[in-house]
């Protein structure tokens, strides 16, 4: 189906007007949610989320998504799913069917109240890295076209400088914070004797690492998610 001159003009403006808002912030949640909202929006499509990939533990797993659900944050994937195989082939994908694809991870429509009958996914690529996925769901006309795959893969392509940037900008903040609790411990040096500054500074310097994790653990999320 042939799409009208305006619609697609409204799409290509909403794609150049989230290229500027992807520069205006560096905290993940909102990065974030401004990317799926712009997804769905320049696809025609019901909903959208992030997965992100960590390449450590060799695991992906839900960070955002436009149908939030308290189930779905930080839900882990699996590597052989449609999502899984987009980080491995680092290719996109559009499946007009889910249901009948062996790769879909049924247990995400178990676990939520949402029916995926199509979806198109672009791997989000920096530097030779990948941090993610980017989904679109169910179509609101048809099936999802070349023209919906190749603004996807631009908005991806963004998308991942853009979570790169802001994932880099806030361990440095953590390490300022680390660095900066000893700095005070070594400056102030041990001048109480019965070890009560001592106390009250290596209590600030643990307090760093122990910031780190708690930022960490509030990024995947409190609940399993898809």
């Amino acid at each position: 189906m042939l799409e009208n001159y305006p619609k697609r003009l409204n799409r290509y403006k909403r794609l150049i007007e989230i290229s500027r808002d992807l520069a205006s912030t560096l905290e993940l949640d909102l990065l974030l949610n401004r990317i799926i909202h712009a997804a769905r929006d320049i696809t025609d499509a019901e909903a959208a989320s992030i997965l992100l990939y960590d390449d450590t533990a060799r695991e992906l797993y839900f960070q955002a998504a436009t149908n939030p659900d308290p189930m779905m944050r930080g839900m882990v994937i699996p590597m052989d799913s449609i999502a899984g195989w987009i980080v491995t082939h680092r290719e996109p994908v559009r499946i007009s069917v889910v249901k009948k694809d062996t790769r879909y991870f049924k247990n995400v429509a178990q676990t939520l109240s949402f029916a995926t009958k199509s979806i198109m996914g672009v791997p989000l690529i920096t530097k030779e890295k990948v941090v993610g996925v980017l989904e679109v769901l169910n179509k609101s006309d048809g099936d999802f076209s070349d023209t919906d795959e190749d603004m996807l893969t631009v908005l991806g392509a963004q998308a991942a400088i853009a979570i790169e940037n802001t994932r880099l900008f806030q361990q440095s903040d953590l390490i300022a914070e680390f660095v900066g609790a000893f700095d005070r411990k070594i400056k102030q040096g041990p001048h109480d004797d019965h070890g009560g500054q001592n106390d009250r500074t290596g209590s600030n310097a643990a307090s760093a690492p122990e910031s780190a994790r708690r930022r960490r653990r509030a990024g995947r999320g409190c609940a399993a998610s898809p």
